[in-house]
């Protein structure tokens, strides 16, 4: 509303202007329809439109999450055998909820192992650390995370019977589960690891809330329940089975628990035996591995000590002493390495002695070119007390004992011999030898 005697600022103004909203509403309804232009501010060099509209501030994160969402769903659908449209049925405020809980480290672990990208086999051939793909257990021609938590090994399979065992019992005693959802648990596990398919949903004769689980499991997978991907209806079906019971817990921390503390955990515990398994000598790829190096042992001795220096050459003794000693693959491969380092540095000082007498050899020539060009050209030539001595390997002069030879030949106090043009020789003639 105007006030006489007083002046309106800009902002008084514009409300001034848009005081009959009749006709502002009016002009709306008639253009709402009709595509608007991405017309550009005064003030900004670029306009971004959006689902139809001009938006003045740019939330990357909600673009990048619209923009992808499609394309990342049937990423991970086809990695994970997944149907696209079941990531709407995983649970994943309580996935977050464990997720929050575990330290940094296994943290990592999860989202490589989850991702199918920790250190199986089939990782390490892609990332060129080995030349195969093969399972260091039963030796399948393929080792990936799926196969890692279904392998036939028979140590492996115990392993998981043993895990399966400590899951029922956290669905039985500790979290007091609905027994129709410990029976489709445990049997939905144990069909997809034996059969490699799914636990197909059945009519039961348990609540509609109970068979709508076993539905959407069937489309998310019991492979990506096992990675703690669960349906909802889980914690809603325990939900209300705990208000049955009159017990102050919820589904959702139930669900939490079912994650962290069992399904993590197996695959931590599969993940660890695999390993602990791969690194002692009784699975199939660590025998080859050590018959590999034995022979390789063998190998050397067939070479000998040949091209070794003599304090090296006591590590070729016998090869009954180095099987003796020398059982597991990192003792005999730290043997083959010191004898490969033991060639290598004995290679390398024969070529360094054979330079500095390569260098002794030039520097002789260019002291007796030298003294042949003196005495060419002034008739006279000064002959070093030292020319012609042999040198050490080092470069020094070779010294010599008094019982052996005359010392004053090689004495540096000893005088320089003095060449005249009356003791001319004839550089061109052939010495005669004295009779």
């Amino acid at each position: 509303m105007k006030e006489k005697g007083k002046i309106m600022d800009c902002w008084a103004i514009l409300n001034d202007q848009m005081v009959d909203s009749s006709n502002a509403k009016q002009h709306l309804r008639r253009c709402q329809d009709t595509p608007r232009p991405n017309l550009p501010l005064p003030t900004s060099r670029i306009q971004v439109s959006y689902r139809g509209k001009i938006l003045s501030r740019v939330h990357i994160k909600t673009l990048y999450k619209d923009f992808t969402s499609s394309d990342l769903a049937l990423y991970w659908a086809k990695k994970t055998r997944m149907n696209p449209e079941a990531d709407k049925f995983i649970d994943w405020q309580s996935l977050g909820r464990a997720k929050q809980t575990i330290p940094a480290g296994l943290d990592r672990w999860l989202i490589k192992h989850c991702s199918g990208h920790c250190g199986t086999a089939y990782k390490l051939k892609q990332r060129r650390q080995l030349t195969h793909s093969r399972c260091p257990l039963c030796e399948a021609p393929v080792e990936n995370i799926w196969h890692l938590l279904r392998c036939s090994d028979q140590w492996a399979t115990t392993t998981w019977n043993e895990q399966l065992l400590s899951l029922e019992a956290w669905l039985k005693k500790a979290s007091y589960t609905h027994t129709s959802i410990r029976i489709l648990i445990l049997k939905g596990l144990k069909h997809w690891r034996f059969t490699e398919t799914d636990y197909p949903p059945r009519q039961p004769t348990q609540p509609d809330l109970i068979y709508q689980c076993t539905l959407e499991q069937f489309d998310i997978g019991w492979f990506n329940f096992l990675l703690g991907r669960i349906a909802k209806h889980w914690a809603l079906a325990q939900d209300a089975h705990y208000k049955s019971l009159g017990k102050r817990r919820t589904g959702q921390s139930w669900a939490k628990g079912l994650i962290l503390v069992e399904l993590w955990t197996i695959n931590w515990n599969i993940w660890e035996h695999r390993n602990t398994r791969k690194h002692t000598e009784d699975t199939p790829e660590a025998q080859a591995t050590l018959d590999d190096l034995q022979e390789q042992v063998r190998q050397e001795f067939r070479i000998g000590p040949a091209g070794m220096l003599p304090q090296d050459q006591h590590l070729l003794s016998s090869p009954t002493t180095v099987f003796r000693h020398y059982r597991t693959i990192p003792q005999l491969q730290s043997w083959i390495l010191k004898i490969q380092l033991a060639r290598e540095y004995a290679s390398r000082t024969l070529a360094e002695q054979a330079l500095q007498q390569q260098q002794t050899n030039q520097q002789n020539s260019a002291a007796s070119r030298k003294f042949l060009f003196d005495f060419l050209r002034h008739g006279h030539a000064t002959v070093s007390p030292t020319f012609g001595r042999p040198l050490n390997p080092n470069g020094t002069l070779l010294t010599y004992d008094d019982d052996d030879v005359d010392s004053s030949v090689f004495s540096t106090r000893h005088t320089p011999i003095e060449l005249s043009s009356a003791d001319s020789v004839d550089v061109n003639s052939t010495p005669q030898p004295k009779l």
